[in-house]
């Protein structure tokens, strides 16, 4: 008895199709938290230009400390925001595909 080949990038495709908005959210969760460490150097590269004269903006002491504490509880929650969807997003495509599975 031979089993049907699947090929792997089809098999993705279909399980993206299946849950798209919680991909798309899961996705975008995931590169917010990748490119989120660029804010910080913004707010560092800001401090450091009021210093030096340089920038428009001036950021005191007590702002660059009130900015980076924000900065940390954004990212936190991000991060527990984006947890949390992953792990719904494998759950149900693992149980979608042992599902699938077993029904063969």
């Amino acid at each position: 008895m031979t089993t049907p080949q699947v090929k792997p990038a089809k098999l993705g495709w279909r399980l993206i199709r299946n849950q798209p908005l919680r991909y798309a959210v899961n996705a975008s969760l995931w590169t917010l938290i990748w490119v989120m460490p660029i804010v910080i150097g913004f707010i560092i590269q800001a401090f450091f230009d009021g210093i030096a004269g340089t920038g428009n903006v001036t950021v005191g002491v007590d702002s660059l400390i009130a900015l980076m504490i924000a900065y940390g509880f954004a990212r936190l929650g991000v991060m527990a925001l984006g947890m949390w969807n992953e792990i719904h997003f494998m759950f149900r495509n693992g149980a979608l595909l042992r599902r699938t599975m077993l029904a063969r």
